[in-house]
Parts: structure tokens; C-alpha cells; sequence
């Protein structure tokens, strides 16, 4: 015969001691009884918690839909001001098996008009299409184009040498996989938009008023015409947890953004010699310079930034890891404003 629980009071150790056995009914609160309360305030307490925890619900739900913003449509295909496709310019470096698979998705998509491969490899020609066998249409291989650049230089990401057939430019990089409808949706925001950066990475530059340009990342004084007398410096955010943070952003990242073509050339025409030879050397703060471009041109139109799920496999072995590339970032995120040569802005 089962030998029967006994149930367990105040005496929990009591209870124990003389061979008793808890009734599991009893363990969300034995200690609560131990701490010498009863189990009719264990309950009211619990009772309060789950009640709050349901109010905190309805009234998130609540304000979701008082907020919500009616999302674009899907981009017509009959076209508007600045038609209905884009052209994707993707930068990629020595790795063919990641190329081979950012071709294979992006070519499928409807409203991809172009995709330009800028080939910065001096040693290796681009490949043949044909001699990779890809599972695509004769229609869809026909959209992919190889830029041969003369250098090997980041700032090839914005240097045409092939004409751009759309208004409308994505920069990708190789290592970035987006849903077609997920570009397209975002494709319709840079319609409404098309004097700003629009993109899927935000990033967030704040001023530091307790650093120094001269401390901070130990530069010397006068370095990069700093800001250290002004008593404070500006410094780059690496991390998407930033903007979740503080819940702003003002950079886009060009890794992944829709931008004007016209911002392609006003990138050299704008910036000194001096700061893309700096982007050169560091490969690194491109994207801190264009927008820096498009700010000044367009009297700081301010960048729009699409939610959406973006698989990104470079956030483990990209260029863009390690300290030295932050260090970088905030330097140039400091003296960007002196770098422009041009400041008249451009009607686009």
C-alpha cells in the first residue's frame, strides 16, 4: 500500500526530520512558509504578478495598434518617378563559394534589374558564368556583370565603371542573405525617401563630452584636427545594442543600403584626397564618409532604417571585427567635417 503524503506546515524540518514527505502542491511555496508566512499571501502575491503581467500586455498590444504606421505597398510594376527595379552592387573579395550563393538568390529576385560584382582582385579574373553551372535562367545570368576595378581599394564600392541602368542602387556586401519581398519593401521606403540612406544596419554616433579627441583611443594631440578643446569628442557605437539602447540612430551602414546613384560620384567629388587615401590605407569608415556626403548635399536628410531579419554570415570573420576597427571608426567619426571639399549641395 502507497504510503500516504503528509503534508508539510510550518514545520517543514519538523516534518522532514519524523520521515514526512512533501506534498508537491507544497514546493512552489515551502519556502515562503519556512520565511514564516502564510500560503493565502503566496497566492494574493502570485495572483498580483500574473494580473500585472497581463495589464503590461493588453497595454503593449494596446499602444501597437493606436501607433501603427500602415505599411507601404508592394513596389508597382508599372513603375513611378524612379521606376520599379534597382540595380544591386555587390563588393566581393576572394570568395567565390559565397558569390556563387548571393548570385544564386539575388538573381531570382523580380525587381533586381542589374547586379554589378565589383572585382577589386588584381591576381584573379572574375570567373565565367558559364563555367559555374548556377540553377538560373538565361534572363537571370544576363543581369550579373563583373566591374573589373583598376586598384584594390574599399572605396571601389562607390567608383562606376560600368553604367548603373536605375536611379535606385542597393549596396550589398557577398556575405549578406535578404528575402526578395524584404528588398522590395524596402525598395518602396527609399521611394518615399530617395535623398537618404535606407538600409537594415543602424548604427549610432554620440558625442562624448567626458573624452577627449586626444585620449580617446590614445591619439595625439592635434591628430586628425580632433576636438579634445572642446572638452569632449565624438565616438562611434559598433553595436546594433546601442540603438536598441538608446533608441536612435544617425548612420546606416552601406553594407546593406538603398541609396541615390547620383550619391556614387558625389562620394569622390566631395571627399579630399586625403580621407579616401585614409579609407585606402584603413579600409575601413567608407560608410561614415558617405553619409557624411549625403548629409552635406542634402542638407542632412536623415537616414531611414527598415526592420527586417537579415542573416549575416561576416559578423564573425568580417573585416570590420576587432578593436583596431572601432578605433578607426572613431577617429574618422570625429574629423569627417573637414574632410569635404564641395559644399555646395546637389539636386538629385
Amino acid at each position: 500500500m502507497r504510503r500516504p503524503y503528509h503534508r508539510v506546515g510550518r514545520g517543514t524540518l519538523d516534518g522532514l526530520e519524523s520521515g514526512g514527505r512533501i506534498d508537491p502542491i507544497d514546493l512552489p511555496f515551502s519556502w515562503w512558509r519556512l520565511r514564516g508566512c502564510s500560503s493565502r499571501s503566496f497566492y494574493m502575491l502570485s495572483a498580483v504578478l500574473i494580473v500585472g503581467c497581463l495589464v503590461l500586455h493588453l497595454t503593449h498590444l494596446a499602444l501597437q495598434t493606436a501607433f501603427q504606421v500602415e505599411l507601404l505597398p508592394a513596389t508597382s510594376r508599372t513603375g513611378g518617378v524612379y521606376g520599379s527595379t534597382y540595380t544591386i552592387r555587390v563588393n566581393s573579395f576572394r570568395r567565390n563559394d559565397m558569390l556563387k550563393g548571393f548570385l544564386q538568390h539575388f538573381a531570382t529576385c523580380p525587381n533586381v534589374e542589374a547586379i554589378h560584382v565589383v572585382w577589386s582582385d588584381q591576381e584573379n579574373k572574375p570567373p565565367s558564368m558559364a563555367d559555374w553551372a548556377l540553377p538560373l535562367t538565361s534572363d537571370q545570368l544576363e543581369k550579373v556583370q563583373f566591374e573589373e576595378q583598376p586598384t584594390d581599394s574599399l572605396n571601389n564600392r562607390f567608383r562606376v565603371l560600368l553604367p548603373v541602368p536605375t536611379p535606385a542602387v542597393l549596396s550589398l556586401d557577398d556575405d549578406l542573405v535578404i528575402p526578395c519581398g524584404t528588398l522590395d519593401f524596402a525598395f518602396s521606403v527609399w521611394q518615399a525617401a530617395p535623398h537618404s540612406l535606407v538600409g537594415f544596419t543602424p548604427r549610432l554616433i554620440t558625442w562624448d563630452a567626458g573624452t577627449s579627441a586626444t585620449a580617446a583611443e590614445g591619439e595625439t594631440e592635434g591628430n586628425e584636427g580632433g576636438s579634445g578643446s572642446l572638452g569632449g569628442s565624438y565616438r562611434y557605437q559598433s553595436s546594433f545594442k546601442y540603438v536598441w539602447w538608446h533608441g536612435r540612430y544617425n548612420l546606416i551602414l552601406t553594407k546593406c543600403c538603398f541609396l541615390h546613384r547620383e550619391f556614387l560620384s558625389l562620394y569622390f567629388s566631395s571627399l579630399s584626397s586625403a580621407t579616401l587615401d585614409y579609407i585606402d590605407q584603413k579600409r575601413n569608415c567608407e560608410d561614415i564618409a558617405m553619409q557624411f556626403v549625403v548629409s552635406n548635399h542634402t542638407g542632412c536628410a536623415p537616414p531611414v532604417w527598415v526592420q527586417a531579419k537579415v542573416t549575416d554570415h561576416g559578423q564573425t570573420s568580417g573585416i570590420s571585427q576587432g578593436q583596431d576597427h572601432a578605433n578607426e571608426r572613431n577617429r574618422k567619426a570625429r574629423t569627417r567635417r573637414q574632410d569635404l571639399l564641395a559644399n555646395k549641395r546637389a539636386d538629385i
